[in-house]
């Protein structure tokens, strides 16, 4: 569970990042003063213990036992239920099932509408401060110069912001179709009827879930150029290891 588990902790942190962006656009000074280095820590490290505290019981229902194998002829460990999730499981699994859902889909949700939110206000500020670079023919050129530098910063924040949405939807919409497979039937489990085809699936998202981890990284690491900067002054000698 815990790769799951770490992957809506994922997309939580994702969408306050893609909400501070936002605030940093629409509301640049009261963001400064309220998001300090001590703000963002506490806001991660809340995020992170509800998220994955809102699936931590999933870890009480199963257990590993030592039972006698004849066919061995020898004790074995197996996995298996518990006494605890036969006793809720008509509550802990339906919550847990519409949880997956809810969750990680209400990230996506924010997401996409504080993108969508980051990119109208570029563009808004962009032409106000065009408008008001129009007064001269000296004028005109600083605004055709400033024009140039906003509609690259734009395509740039657009382009990112496109590429994080586009791979938060390649992992999350699988999922998503997974857990109401599992809604819609109950043997499609764990130690259940169809546990080859479920534990097979299940494999499957997981290399999903590593590869968007992994994307993530390179992702910033490409188009975030403060990212980058304080990335290579960490581990790159200042800066050097981008220029090789």
């Amino acid at each position: 569970y815990t790769p799951i588990f770490a992957g809506y902790v994922s997309y939580a942190l994702t969408t306050y990042v893609s909400i501070e962006r936002c605030l940093c656009v629409s509301k640049p000074f009261t963001v400064k003063a309220l998001f300090t280095p001590r703000f963002t820590l506490s806001a991660v490290a809340m995020i992170s213990i509800v998220v994955f505290g809102a699936y931590v019981v999933m870890y009480f229902i199963s257990e590993v036992a030592f039972v006698f194998a004849p066919n061995l002829n020898t004790t074995v460990a197996i996995y298996r239920y518990n006494s605890f999730f036969y006793a809720n499981q008509a509550i802990v699994m339906v919550y847990y099932k519409y949880a997956a859902i809810l969750l990680p889909f209400a990230s996506f949700t924010v997401l996409c509408l504080c993108s969508a939110t980051t990119v109208y206000k570029l563009r808004k500020s962009s032409r106000l401060l065009l408008k008001d670079n129009k007064e001269s023919t000296r004028n005109s050129e600083i605004s055709r110069k400033i024009k140039s530098g906003i509609s690259l910063r734009e395509k740039l924040v657009v382009k990112m912001l496109l590429a994080v949405v586009l791979v938060n939807i390649g992992n999350l919409f699988p999922r998503i179709v997974f857990y109401v497979a599992q809604l819609i039937e109950p043997e499609f489990y764990l130690l259940r009827r169809y546990h080859n085809i479920f534990y097979s699936v299940a494999v499957w998202l997981f290399v999903l879930d590593f590869l968007k981890a992994s994307v993530n990284f390179f992702l910033f690491l490409s188009m975030g150029s403060l990212f980058r900067m304080k990335f290579y002054d960490m581990f790159g000698n200042g800066g050097k290891l981008g220029k090789i």
